[in-house]
């Protein structure tokens, strides 16, 4: 049987670290090693994290010498796995004790393919899972109707081989997620799975709830969507891609204006707005 590397990587998060832990070893698939890699967290994560590396075998505890920040702490962490299989665990969020029995069960179905991504659109509820797609049916699934892969690493299972295939993560702020399943898709078959696999703990510690930054992530998504869509791998016509994109600045400029008025930072709203339209 085909292990999962389940990967956690941490820092400062001593007031999550236990639940993320625990919600991985209540598993009910057992056959998983588990690697946390603390980044120089200054709290007690670090204590927490031996003091479970101390008691269950499974897992491999790790302290960065030097903080390598969120992408370069995960792309370390694919190395000290042993298993073709990855699991991303934030040290914040929770997977549920069926969670990895049905993405390797998923991987049993359909061995050959890039990724397995857990979906909780309700559009595919009438579907019997896992369902496998193509490049071209998961971006037209993605670009043009139900946004299949705007989801976090806690809702996807990788091929370690294939992650490595696309530069695992490049560090691109905000959405090097996105960048990174857009490229997995373009490149390989994935597959979807059952939605509730996981518990995405939602907290103002979060960079994703800094408004201020709200207008970065708008123009650096819109940079990687065109990156993606153009590049020679993209399953997609360049009329349809070019369709995609003007579509995605319209809702752009419409997001931050809204958002411009909402924060009353007119200036820099005023100076994201001209960077889409350069676009």
């Amino acid at each position: 049987m085909e292990k999962i590397s389940v990967i956690i990587t941490c820092f400062n998060r001593e007031e999550y670290i236990s639940l993320s832990i625990e919600s991985v070893l209540s598993s009910d698939f057992n056959e998983f090693e588990l690697i946390i890699v603390d980044d120089c967290s200054t709290d007690k994560s670090w204590e927490i994290i031996k003091k479970y590396s101390e008691i269950d075998d499974r897992i491999i505890a790790h302290r960065n010498n030097v903080n390598l920040g969120d992408y370069k702490n995960r792309n370390f962490a694919v190395t000290l796995c042993s298993t073709e299989l990855i699991k991303f665990v934030d040290s914040d969020d929770e997977i549920y004790h069926y969670s990895l029995k049905v993405f390797y069960d998923s991987f049993l179905k359909y061995p050959n393919a890039g990724m397995y991504v857990s979906s909780k659109y309700p559009e595919f509820l009438n579907k019997k899972f896992p369902i496998l797609l193509t490049p071209k049916e998961s971006f037209e699934l993605h670009f043009l109707k139900y946004g299949i892969l705007d989801v976090g690493p806690l809702s996807v299972m990788f091929k370690k081989d294939n992650l490595l295939a696309v530069g695992s993560f490049s560090g691109t702020r905000f959405v090097g997620d996105t960048e990174v399943f857009l490229k997995m898709a373009a490149r390989f078959s994935i597959v979807l799975v059952n939605g509730s696999l996981v518990y995405w703990r939602q907290h103002t510690g979060q960079e994703i709830k800094n408004e201020a930054l709200v207008f970065d992530r708008e123009v650096l998504s819109l940079r990687i969507y065109k990156d993606v869509l153009f590049s020679e791998l993209s399953p997609l016509e360049n009329s349809i891609s070019n369709s995609i994109i003007r579509n995605k600045k319209k809702e752009l400029l419409i997001s931050i204006l809204k958002k411009t008025i909402k924060l009353k930072k007119y200036t820099t709203g005023l100076k994201i707005l001209l960077k889409v339209l350069n676009e």
